[in-house]
């Protein structure tokens, strides 16, 4: 990874560097690249879409897009239309801005519009240390902390879900695994004018926050269910059935959860044509922890090979791991035929305490196809 930033704590940095990363979400605003990124839809991570209409922008807006989307370097001088000097210079001090051959770039970043802020994450890869996909963007659709709440977003990657916690949280705690994904919500919060609002811990779930409560905690942790003797990339490797870490933050809550509390997460667990197969798990875990939990399930996705979700897992880890495609489609099929398995069903949980313990499933693909929201 060629970008300093990802190593770095942002508030290190002087006044005046400081001042250029707090100015960007609005310089970018400007010059239109929110309302472009988001025509074609509110978080949408398909950047090929605007690969193939560059054309239709203004020059400045397709510089930005070259930039901060598709990683092409752009002429130093087409910089100089958007961003004074010292705003260029405090952008390579922060390792934003990168000297290519000919010009400059960004490295690996790319900066996603989020609901009035701006994230930045790292460019696509199948093994990536900051992710940002299609349940980043599901989950931050689905966020309803109230006013005033102190929040906890566990598994915080580049910080997204705390970002938008904030508009209505009195103080958010992000709290992440890995080092290189926490420097990133610390940049993001910086960029954002919300280092006062938004804490990031380094840390291993509620092991980051003893002893304390909150009144919302929300995760995004890794979901995708894998064999554990094959390694998947860690971001999404949710263990045997995609509920290791999942597992762990619930049993946690009765603890970490104010009593009138609310917990929102989401992930995704093996089924077959009966539904989760977590269904009876689930119901223990709230009478034995005395929890109200609703799961909601937009889409039971086929996950028998030659299913394109299949492929595309085994693929992702043979690729990732270095392993022969052959080796990790067996050991996939196998796994699955063991667990009786032959959906990935997506869902989201809203989970609160409660004196009349229950669980409550809602299977919206009975009627219609999607994958994180129903769809026709």
């Amino acid at each position: 990874m060629n970008n300093k930033i990802m190593d770095c704590n942002a508030r290190n940095f002087d006044a005046d560097t400081i001042a250029v990363l707090k100015r960007l979400p609005r310089l970018l605003a400007r010059e239109g690249y929110t309302d472009a990124y988001t025509i074609y839809g509110p978080l949408n991570t398909r950047w090929n879409y605007w690969q193939n209409d560059l054309h239709l922008l203004p020059d400045n807006l397709r510089t930005l897009f070259k930039l901060f989307l598709l990683g092409i370097e752009v002429p130093c001088e087409s910089l100089d239309e958007i961003f004074t000097g010292p705003e260029i210079e405090g952008l390579m001090r922060l390792s934003i801005f990168l000297r290519g051959s000919v010009g400059i770039h960004t490295g690996n970043l790319v900066l996603i519009p989020a609901y009035g802020y701006l994230v930045f994450a790292q460019r696509p890869t199948v093994n990536p240390m900051v992710y940002f996909g299609d349940d980043s963007a599901a989950l931050a659709a689905h966020l309803m902390p109230s006013r005033g709440d102190i929040c906890l977003d566990l598994c915080a990657g580049p910080g997204t879900q705390s970002l938008l916690c904030s508009g209505s949280a009195s103080h958010v705690v992000a709290v992440e695994l890995n080092p290189v994904a926490a420097g990133h919500a610390e940049l993001n919060a910086v960029m954002n004018s919300l280092e006062d609002k938004v804490e990031v811990r380094i840390g291993s779930l509620y092991e980051a926050v003893p002893g304390l409560q909150f009144d919302y905690i929300c995760a995004n942790p890794p979901l995708l269910p894998f064999p554990p003797s094959l390694p998947y990339p860690f971001v999404g490797h949710g263990g045997a059935d995609g509920l290791d870490i999942t597992r762990r933050i619930l049993k946690g809550l009765s603890t970490a959860l104010k009593p009138n509390g609310i917990c929102q997460i989401i992930g995704s667990c093996l089924g077959n044509k009966a539904g989760p197969l977590c269904e009876e798990e689930l119901q223990s875990l709230a009478i034995q922890c005395s929890y109200k939990i609703s799961m909601t399930i937009p889409s039971a996705i086929p996950l028998e090979p030659p299913s394109r979700m299949f492929d595309g897992l085994a693929w992702t880890c043979a690729t990732s791991a270095g392993l022969p495609l052959d080796q990790v489609i067996n050991q996939f099929r196998s796994h699955l035929e063991e667990m009786d398995a032959t959906h990935l069903n997506m869902f989201f949980l809203v989970v609160s305490k409660s004196e009349t313990p229950s669980f409550l499933l809602t299977r919206h693909y009975r009627e219609r196809r999607g994958f994180w929201f129903v769809t026709e």
